[in-house]
């Protein structure tokens, strides 16, 4: 789906570890000697957010990106209908267990509040109060508000076929989060670099379909910088003013190069890990 430029491969380029293998330098005393470790700071991300708001702006505006996107928008429209059923299952599982209503909008009577239920007080007086839910409480309606990031390995140890199940998962995950009207979210993508794909105040729109597929190229990077796209992903979630649960899906074949620093990332002081999904 993405632009790819053909890279040789060595078969000692990297490693890939076990699925059951444990994070390295998970023990106190080895986390501790990276914790002092700044993390991202504000000017990087302002910064990162004013390069992507200009590039969306560049493609949206000019004609020279026109025949790009509208391929790319065709080549997404396709994935997501041959993605559709996977889609459907994603969306039902992320209703009931991942995402479910966590921000009521509409207030009804109850036994306790801090104003007064007009219909309930009315209902109260006619029943000599017997009737007692005449206070109100935000406990009707429901929405879901959540801050997510999708963080995605794009190292060569991703080549070939899990490059492909990546590229599917993304999809699915993309489609499932905008069924949801879930759009507040960001996209990272990580190999010998951190790259921001998606801000959570930016919509998903065409100009964003066509820097997500040409940045997905699975072919020219030896590192796997699973730490640095984590702490970023982090001051993301820290930075987005959505008030509800911070989660974290990151699409990986394995636990990277940065040995101590992900142990240091996940439970140093300083970062707080909010809930953070491995695939």
């Amino acid at each position: 789906m993405a632009d790819q430029q053909s890279a040789p491969r060595s078969d000692k380029a990297y490693a890939v570890s076990p699925a059951d293998a444990p994070i390295p330098y998970t023990d106190e005393e080895a986390a501790n000697a990276f914790r002092d470790q700044d993390p991202v700071d504000a000017n990087s991300l302002a910064a990162a957010f004013e390069q992507l708001h200009a590039l969306i702006a560049q493609v949206d505006a000019s004609t020279e990106f026109a025949d790009q996107v509208k391929q790319a928008e065709v080549s997404w429209s396709a994935a997501v209908s041959s993605l559709d059923r996977q889609t459907q299952d994603l969306v039902a599982v992320f209703e009931e267990c991942v995402f479910p209503n966590n921000r009521h909008t509409r207030k009804r009577g109850d036994y306790h509040g801090s104003s007064l239920h007009l219909p309930g007080l009315i209902k109260a007086v006619s029943t000599d109060f017997n009737y007692k839910k005449y206070f109100s409480s935000k406990t009707a309606g429901g929405r879901k508000e959540y801050s997510i990031c999708l963080v995605v390995d794009t190292s060569l140890s991703m080549h070939g076929q899990l490059a492909q199940a990546t590229v599917d998962a993304l999809v699915t995950i993309i489609c499932a989060l905008g069924q949801l009207e879930l759009e507040s979210y960001s996209i990272l993508l990580f190999g010998e670099t951190v790259r921001l794909i998606k801000s959570s105040d930016m919509p998903w729109s065409r100009a964003a379909i066509y820097v997500l597929l040409k940045q997905l190229s699975f072919e020219t990077e030896f590192a796997t910088l699973d730490a640095d796209a984590i702490q970023c992903a982090l001051a993301l979630l820290n930075s987005s003013t959505v008030r509800g649960p911070k989660k974290i899906f990151v699409l990986t074949d394995g636990y990277g190069s940065c040995g101590a620093r992900l142990a240091q990332v996940k439970n140093g002081p300083k970062c707080i890990c909010p809930d953070l999904t491995l695939y």
